[in-house]
Order: C-alpha cells, then sequence, then structure tokens
C-alpha cells in the first residue's frame, strides 16, 4: 500500500513507499505505467537527451529545467535534487539536507522514468499526468 499525502502547490504529492501492510514487488512497487505514460515521459527524456546516449548530466536536467519548465525555481532544484538523488519522496515535505549537486553526474532513463512513475502513481487519470509532465518540461509535444 503507498500512503499519499495531500498534492502541495507543486502538483506533485509525497509519497511514503516505507509503511506496508500488503505485500509489495520489491522490483516494481508503483502501479504499471499506461502506455501514454510510458511515452509521454520517454518525449520528455528524448528532449533531454539530444544525443541518444541514454543517459544526460545533472547539469543537462537542470538547464532543460531553466530553459523549459513552469514551475519555480524552488520547484526545479526540488526536482532536480530528487532524480538526482533517486528519491522515492517528493514534493514540498521536509528533507534531509540535500548533498551538494555533482552536476557532471549521470542521470539515466531508468533514474528519470522512476521520478515520473512514483509521481504518476498517485495521478489517476493520463490527462492530469500529462498537464504534470508539461508543466515540469514544458513540452507540447508530450
Amino acid at each position: 500500500i503507498v500512503n499519499i499525502s495531500p498534492p502541495s502547490t507543486l502538483s506533485t504529492p509525497r509519497l511514503d513507499l516505507s509503511s506496508r501492510s500488503a505485500p509489495v514487488n520489491q522490483l516494481n512497487p508503483f502501479p504499471e505505467l499506461s502506455m501514454r505514460r510510458r511515452e509521454a515521459i520517454r518525449a520528455a527524456f528524448r528532449q533531454l537527451d539530444c544525443a541518444d546516449r541514454g543517459w544526460i548530466t545533472v547539469r543537462d536536467l537542470a538547464a532543460g529545467l531553466q530553459q523549459r519548465s513552469k514551475l519555480t525555481l524552488r520547484e526545479q532544484e526540488q526536482v532536480v535534487q530528487s532524480i538526482a538523488d533517486g528519491r522515492t519522496s517528493v514534493g514540498l515535505t521536509p528533507q534531509p539536507t540535500p548533498r551538494p549537486l555533482d552536476y557532471g553526474a549521470r542521470v539515466s532513463y531508468i533514474k528519470f522514468s522512476t521520478y515520473y512513475a512514483l509521481l504518476g502513481s498517485c495521478i489517476d487519470r493520463d490527462r492530469d499526468f500529462d498537464a504534470m509532465l508539461r508543466k515540469h518540461w514544458g513540452f507540447t509535444s508530450v
């Protein structure tokens, strides 16, 4: 069972995967993504991974958000930190003091897609998920 706190102003609810009362597949603790959501995440990542390497740097991630996002600077920093750290808890909830970012570090497609899969696990409708992804990345093609 996934506990979800009320949505914040970011439209990115906090997920708490630590309290589970039912058995959960440890390799895939969130529901399967719809094809539409997988394609939307893939399209967002492709916009950042122009060299088609399957990874981007934290610097690429931050620059992409600065150029395209409709999020505030603080929200952008939280998204970058969460993706870079591979957090399973996202949103405006208090977090341990973040470690300094290594802007040269790689962010794989798997890490990127896992972050959005976790966010998507508490968004019922695909169109709401698409709207959240557009708010993050500003892509009209998503």
